[in-house]
């Protein structure tokens, strides 16, 4: 006969592992791809942005979600009440190798989701420094205190973000632009 295998029955956690693991296969191929083609980012980059953002982090966290609820359900059967008691000390009875696995397995995907974030902000931490030093050597205070001026004729304006913004502005961009336009742009 059929043998039967407890941590597999349906059960809501189980459910919610699947729709979380089926929602970061989706957000990892079809919807991105579905995104790339679309014709409105040109439109909109700001609202494009966003939800190319979202995107990445509900896949993300969908893809840390799914094995971590299910390796948690000998503790508990929601999500809530599972975390609680691992956090609390509570023991859970002996975990099957499956539990054991999808717990391991999130925690190296958030270790390595983490990492790739803690690297990536280091790294643009750095070449803002970089364009920061390097633009130095070539700027010189604007008329607008939060500006800084560089001797070149075409219309140019951009920012290096960060604390503070450094906003450079083009001597062609604040000769030929009025003073409201020169405001517009900063």
């Amino acid at each position: 006969g059929a043998r039967h295998l407890p941590e597999l029955e349906a059960s809501p956690v189980l459910s919610v592992a699947l729709a979380l693991a089926a929602l970061a296969a989706l957000l990892a191929w079809p919807v991105p791809a579905m995104l790339e083609r679309a014709q409105w980012p040109e439109r909109d980059p700001v609202a494009a942005l966003l939800l190319w953002q979202s995107i990445g982090l509900a896949g993300g966290l969908s893809l840390i979600g799914a094995p971590l609820i299910y390796g948690l359900t000998p503790w508990g059967s929601t999500f809530p009440t599972a975390t609680l008691a691992l956090l609390t000390g509570n023991s859970a009875p002996p975990l099957a190798p499956s539990h054991l696995v999808a717990l391991i397995l999130a925690a190296v995907l958030a270790i390595r989701l983490l990492s790739v974030l803690l690297r990536s902000a280091i790294t643009i931490g750095r070449v803002r420094s970089r364009h920061r030093a390097l633009l130095a050597t070539v700027v010189r205070p604007g008329r607008d205190p939060r500006t800084q001026l560089v001797d070149v004729a075409d219309l140019v304006a951009f920012c290096i973000p960060g604390g503070p913004p450094m906003i450079v502005l083009s001597e062609g961009l604040v000769t030929h632009l009025s003073a409201a336009e020169t405001s517009a742009v900063i």
